[in-house]
Parts: C-alpha cells; structure tokens; sequence
C-alpha cells in the first residue's frame, strides 16, 4: 500500500514537474533571457516573502498532524484557523507596507509576487496537513490540481500578449486564489484572530530555520540583482536553478516518508545512524548519476527547450548539479533531524550556511559573475551537509549512551 501511495505521489509530482518545466520554457521563450532575468528575481523575492506569511506554520501543520508535541501550550485543533489568520494579516500588512513605503523594486511586480506567494502559502496549510496524516495520494491530486490551475491561467494571459513579470504572477495567483477557494469551502475553515503568544513560541525555531533554508539556497538571486548583474546573465542563471528545482521536486516524496517514519517513533530508541546514511548515500549517487547525464547532454537540452539564446545557462548547470549530488542527500539529513526535534541544531546548520553564502557571493559575484555564485551554491551544500551529519551522529552518540546505562 505505501509502495503504491509513493508512486502516485511521483507520478503526479512527475506531471507536476513536466507541467512546470513546459511552463518555464514557454515564459522563457516570450520573455527572453532579460526579462526572465527579472522574472527569476521576482519568484526569489517571493519565497522570501512567503517564509514571513507562512510564519512556520507549514512545519507546525506537518509535524503536529504526524504526532502531536506533548504539552504544546495551545490547542492543537485550533491550528489550521491561526495558521489562516496569521497568513491574511501577513499579506495585508505586506500589501500596505508596500503602497506606503518606497521601495527599490518595480511595484506592481511587488504586490503580484505578494499575492501569488500569500495565496500558495495559504494552499500549502491544507496540504502540510495531508501529508502529516499521510494522505499521499489526495495531497498528490490536489498539488496536480492547483499547479494544472495556476499553469492554464499563465498560458492564457502569454497568449493574450503579456509581456511583463507582474502579469505572468497575477495570473498564477488567479488560478491558486479559485483552488484556495475551494479548499477553505469544502474544509470548512476560519481564520481565528489574534493567535496566541504560545503558538508563535513553538513556531520561532521553525521560521527561523525556513529563513535562514531560503536565504542560503536563494539569495544569491536577490545578490545578483542587487549587484547590478547584467539581466541575461541573471536569466541564464535563472533557467539552470528551475531545472535543479525540479530534480529536487522530483526527491520530496523520499524526504516525506522518512520524515513520518522517524517521527512516529515514540522516542529516540529506534534511533539508528546506518538506516540515516544508506537512503542519505543512494541520494547521493542519484545525483551523480544526474551529474553524468548533464554533463553529456545538458547543453543539448537547454538549446532545445530554451532556445540557443540560453545556450550560456549550460556550463551554469553543469556546475549546479554538482550541489544537487549533495542537496538530495541533505534532503534525507534535513527531514530525519527533524523528524527527531532536532530544528534548533539544523536551524544553527543553516544560518552559518546563509552567513557563508551571502558573505562569498558578495565578495566574489563583483569579479567573477554568476558562475562563481553557482561553485557558491555547491560549498554551501556541504557545509549544511556536514553540519547537519554532525549534528546526528552527536545524537547517535548519545543514544547509544543511554543505551549502556541502562542495560
């Protein structure tokens, strides 16, 4: 049965990624490389911006609907109508924030990224909370639904003539605001106002750890357009990071079914550091074998699916797929650790990373360009790796102390 659950979920996220990708090339191949450039920038702001109107509720949905946290210091059940309410007074004071004070970015574009970002963050609650339950295939259907959704209304609005990043986004938040609709109307649910100073302590480690994910794995984006990178580069830079988005896209059912199976465990006793690393090094050799594939022929694909225009993005990939060799083992790392309420340490792991991410690509994005930003992105894979692996085998460590005391 969870064989078969998994593959639904694959093969819906296939579609899902074959949808996103089509989608990629077809906004690429209108907008050109400078002006995806700006497009790739603006969808960086935006997971930016949704860490601050999720506020960790995401995370907080997943684990409590696995196995709630004994002694939480709030109602659990209440969770889903303050996860709603904190997201709508996200979005309205990011709406106001915007209208009232200047800002360095094209404002239209701003406020569709806000919108389009908030309604997701909105829709990824109902679906944190499938996946915690371990409803695979539901959440799979209706990930595959708004994503069908979102994708039909960008097409429609390319084809009518849009030629500017913000219509792109206000289309993909029509498309998400119809199924977020639908959820809130079938399920039932209430925004509950204020939420409880008790919620927003569970949820600090969570939302700290998911800013300081987004800054190392996205910043350099945002450093790249601060820095005055010429826009086409940016582009390039921006079709190479949706291809390794979409690898990653394609691993998230592996990291899920780690994450339930760990967490169910009453206590650390099933603790075992070799059942972390086998699915940890198979991931790995996944991303080697992907390494080899692109480097024979990605430059191919990127001219086929993009257009010669984009051909520079190749050697861009090439070097990005050299993190994804360690991203996919993280990925195992990141859901055992906290599967085991180790958020506070991986939190710690990913704001060094961040740190050693903006630092680097300050220094070195002025002299060498994006390439540099892409050898960026792989050290700091292995510095989040190493970190994160310390960091079990301290808890193996100590479990296996216990272990001796009370034997």
């Amino acid at each position: 049965m969870l064989v078969r659950l998994l593959g639904f979920q694959w093969m819906a996220i296939c579609v899902q990624g074959l949808i996103s990708l089509a989608l990629g090339v077809f906004v690429a191949r209108s907008f050109g490389p400078e002006m995806f450039g700006i497009y790739s920038v603006a969808l960086s702001v935006g997971v930016f911006l949704a860490i601050l109107i999720d506020g960790g509720f995401g995370s907080l949905l997943q684990r409590e609907s696995v196995r709630a946290t004994p002694d939480i210091g709030f109602d659990g059940t209440k969770l889903h109508g303050y996860a709603l309410g904190q997201a709508i007074l996200a979005i309205g004071g990011l709406i106001v924030h915007v209208l009232l004070i200047p800002i360095p970015f094209h404002r239209p574009t701003l406020l569709a990224v806000i919108c389009a970002f908030g309604v997701a963050v909105i829709g990824q609650f109902f679906l944190a909370i499938l996946r915690g339950h371990g409803r695979l295939a539901r959440e799979a259907l209706w990930q595959l639904v708004n994503r069908g959704l979102s994708a039909l209304c960008v097409v429609v609005v390319l084809l009518w003539g849009a030629n500017q990043p913000w219509e792109v986004l206000a289309a993909q938040c029509v498309g998400s605001t119809a199924f977020v609709f639908y959820l809130i109307r079938m399920q039932q649910i209430r925004p509950i106002f204020p939420v409880p100073l008790s919620v927003y302590k569970a949820m600090v480690p969570l939302v700290w750890l998911n800013l300081v994910s987004v800054i190392y794995s996205r910043v350099d984006m945002v450093i790249l357009k601060l820095l005055d990178v010429p826009r086409s580069e940016i582009g390039y830079y921006g079709v190479a990071c949706r291809m390794m988005e979409l690898v990653l896209l394609l691993a998230a059912p592996i990291g899920l079914m780690l994450f339930r199976r760990f967490r169910l465990n009453d206590s650390g006793a099933k603790f075992s550091l070799l059942r972390i690393l086998k699915p940890a090094g198979v991931a790995g050799s996944i991303g080697l074998v992907i390494l080899g594939l692109c480097t024979a022929f990605g430059e191919s694909v990127i001219m086929i699916a993009f257009g010669e225009e984009f051909s520079p993005a190749a050697t861009l990939l090439i070097v990005l797929t050299v993190s994804l060799v360690f991203a996919l083992a993280n990925g195992v790392l990141f859901q055992v650790a906290l599967a085991f309420d180790m958020e506070r340490w991986c939190a710690i792991g990913a704001t060094v990373a961040a740190l050693v991410n903006v630092s680097a690509n300050v220094l070195l994005v002025p002299r060498y360009g994006v390439v540099a930003a892409a050898w960026i992105t792989v050290a700091t894979e292995i510095v989040v790796g190493v970190f994160i692996l310390f960091g079990l085998l301290l808890k193996w460590r100590n479990q296996a102390s216990l272990d001796r005391a009370y034997a």
